[in-house]
Parts: C-alpha cells; sequence; structure tokens
C-alpha cells in the first residue's frame, strides 16, 4: 500500500517590532505625554490669567457703578433741596387800584373796513382752467 505522507503543520514565526522599536516607542510615548502635560499646563495658566484680569476690570467696574450711583444721590439730594420753595403772603406796600371808566369817556372807533372788490375780473376762486 501506498501511504501518502503526513501533512506537516505550518511553522509559526512572531515577526513583531523588535525590542528596539519597543523601547523606542516607549520613550516618544513618555515624551508626548511629557509635552502635552507641558501644553496643557501652559494653556491652564494664560487662561487662568485671563480670568483674573476679568475679575478684576468687573470688579473695578462695579466700584466705579457704585462710585456714580452715589454722585447721582447726592445731586439729586441736592437738587430737592436748591428747588425748594417758602412762600409767605405779605400786602403790597402801595397798592394801585384801576377806576372803571364810563363810556363816554372812550374814544370812538371812527376806523372801516372794506373787504374785497364785487365781481371785478381776475378775483374770486377759479378752479379748472
Amino acid at each position: 500500500m501506498c501511504s501518502a505522507p503526513q501533512p506537516k503543520p505550518p511553522e509559526v514565526v512572531y515577526q513583531g517590532p523588535s525590542r528596539k522599536e519597543i523601547r523606542q516607542d516607549r520613550r516618544d510615548m513618555r515624551q508626548f505625554r511629557k509635552d502635552s502635560m507641558l501644553q496643557q499646563q501652559e494653556m491652564q495658566t494664560a487662561l487662568q490669567a485671563q480670568i483674573d484680569a476679568a475679575n478684576a476690570a468687573a470688579a473695578e467696574a462695579a466700584a466705579q457703578l457704585a462710585e456714580q450711583q452715589q454722585a447721582m444721590q447726592a445731586m439729586a439730594t441736592t437738587a430737592n433741596q436748591t428747588y425748594a420753595v417758602q412762600t409767605t403772603q405779605q400786602a403790597p406796600a402801595s397798592p394801585q387800584v384801576t377806576k372803571s371808566q364810563s363810556t363816554a369817556t372812550l374814544p370812538r372807533a371812527t376806523a372801516s373796513l372794506t373787504v374785497g372788490q364785487r365781481n371785478s375780473t381776475n378775483t374770486g376762486l377759479n378752479i379748472g382752467r
């Protein structure tokens, strides 16, 4: 009888990155983490400086507003005092009295009024042509 040759299992060989490449990748990752942390720290410092400047500006604006409000209240108080009026009643020193005039002493009206001309040319209201 003929016997067929027995199949051999394939030989598996791991061919991934070398140990040198793995060490280099780890070094690169550590450097990347270090750079990222440094960048985040710089960003946080700059952002905090901007927040502090904005808070200082807001506090200054609030103080200025309070100062203006106090000034306006002082002006309102002064204005109320300025426009306060006190009145007293006194009899006039030498009162003048008017007398009614009689109709006989009034001058007679002599003026006359003439209104328009009667049926003359170019007078009146022209509508149309």
